[in-house]
């Protein structure tokens, strides 16, 4: 739920229109998918101006405004920002301060999405916990999603991805998280980054972040994922198919509810499935 109030608190902005509504069911910046109840962004990009769209949003059944510059004859409550994007991230910021859930990051080149559902499917047999679709968990996209944070939720699993150099940190800032897992760093991001080792300095400003009792999760079988163990003041623990992991698993098999297999734990063992079909990216 996004209320108006925390808007202008974090933002600064102007406040017009008319008073009511106060809340907002949801984010949209595409007029053609918008829905009664949501709030309208006007984002401006290269490909087109967000604000070209604000009557043709508002016909559709947008509840309020955020927008850099005031439409005429305003029919909705809006609030006039210098930049909607910045506005966005400023009330995320605000949000994941107000709910302050524990926070666990997941990013990675591949296999971040079916890492995030597996900890959110675990997680919530004993938590309320809060994810993110993966298309929005960029710094664009992340603070969307977050309209859906609620005091209920005591667990964020946030998957974060970068398209651009100092991504990961700016939502690592943002989101500050406890407990940051790493999958793995190959050439899906060389298109943006550049390289394996531009990549994997990107990915790893997630450990960087974390806390001195934070702890850092790391894929053992992945020579840059495992170095990272040197970026972070925080508790290390490993996990892959090499016996020299904290965590290792052994003995996959497919199976029609998911992949079958059993994790090695210091002194225990046990045989696991995610619950689902796996996935790929």
């Amino acid at each position: 739920m996004i209320y108006l109030d925390d808007l202008l608190a974090a933002t600064g902005g102007q406040r017009v229109g008319p008073p009511t509504p106060s809340e907002f069911s949801a984010f949209s910046y595409d007029s053609r998918r918008i829905k009664p109840g949501e709030l309208f962004v006007a984002v401006k990009t290269e490909r087109g101006d967000g604000h070209d769209y604000i009557a043709d949003a508002i016909a559709r059944g947008a509840s309020g405004l955020l927008c850099q510059f005031a439409p005429e004859d305003l029919a909705v409550p809006t609030i006039i920002a210098p930049d909607t994007q910045l506005a966005l991230t400023d009330w995320a910021a605000l949000v994941m301060r107000k709910y302050a859930p524990r926070v666990i990051g997941v990013t990675g080149s591949t296999g971040k999405t079916d890492t995030s559902r597996a900890i959110s499917a675990v997680l919530s047999t004993q938590h309320h916990v809060f994810s993110n679709p993966p298309d929005l968990s960029d710094r664009f996209g992340l603070p969307i999603a977050l309209a859906g944070l609620t005091a209920e939720h005591d667990l964020a699993v946030l998957e974060l991805v970068c398209n651009a150099f100092d991504e990961i940190a700016h939502l690592a800032e943002l989101t500050r998280p406890q407990v940051a897992v790493i999958t793995a760093v190959n050439r899906a991001h060389v298109a943006y980054l550049g390289g394996l080792d531009a990549i994997s300095q990107e990915k790893g400003r997630l450990v960087e972040i974390l806390p001195v009792d934070g702890l850092a999760v790391l894929n053992y079988d992945d020579a840059r994922v495992r170095a990272m163990h040197e970026r972070t003041c925080a508790q290390v623990i490993t996990y892959g198919f090499s016996s020299d992991a904290d965590i290792v698993a052994s003995d996959l098999r497919p199976d029609p509810e998911g992949l079958q297999f059993v994790v090695h734990f210091p002194g225990v063992s046990g045989r696991g499935t995610p619950g689902y079909p796996a996935k790929s990216e």
